[in-house]
């Protein structure tokens, strides 16, 4: 699956791959050798001492005062029923979705999909990401990508920024024919 805006980085797989040191082997392990062992020349980086106590899964979530300060029971983001629809892409940015939370006082963001299965040789689209991040401001560019021809993964997953006050996603089309595109976002809002 494509994403949007798109995710940079190796993947662990890369770097399991490009690994060269046996995870066992302490002439290839400096490093791994310095933190564990009891001779280390970093200050503190002795982790073999035992945990003495932890709170199990269950019981943080049957005492809320077991969290860490700021992951509050209240604070768990919820996604609410998705918005679905299709859109024509003539020439033009046309909005695929746009949330006001400005009546809200909390925070959210947009979670969803794109199906760009309908472009072929000769098509371009743009998807942008636009917020607005002052109560009487006006829309700032997150993010745009542009897709051309046929997508050999087509369905776009879209992750926006979190916004306290509105959040929007276009498509334009700059090149080939007017396509219909399915798209579903759920929005993810603070409890």
């Amino acid at each position: 699956m494509v994403d949007f805006p798109k995710k940079t980085g190796v993947t662990a797989d890369e770097v399991w791959a490009a690994a060269d040191r046996s995870l066992n082997s302490d002439a290839n392990n400096a490093v791994r050798d310095a933190v564990l062992s009891d001779a280390t020349p970093f200050a503190g980086g002795n982790i073999d001492g035992a945990i003495t106590s932890r709170a199990a899964p269950a019981d943080i979530l049957k005492n809320p005062a077991n969290l860490v300060d700021g992951d509050r029971i209240d604070k768990i983001a919820v996604d609410t029923a998705p918005d679905e629809g299709t859109l024509v892409s003539p020439a033009g940015e046309q909005t695929v979705i746009e949330k006001d939370f400005t009546a809200s006082p909390k925070v959210a963001r947009l979670e969803g999909q794109i199906d760009l299965s309908a472009m072929v040789g000769g098509d371009t689209v743009v998807i942008r990401q636009s917020v607005q991040i002052r109560a009487a401001g006006g829309y700032v560019k997150y993010n745009e990508e542009t897709y051309t021809g046929a997508q050999s993964t087509p369905l776009l997953r879209v992750d926006t920024n979190w916004a306290r006050y509105k959040i929007k996603v276009t498509i334009q089309k700059t090149a080939g024919a007017d396509h219909s595109y399915d798209w579903q976002f759920f929005t993810r809002q603070q409890a």
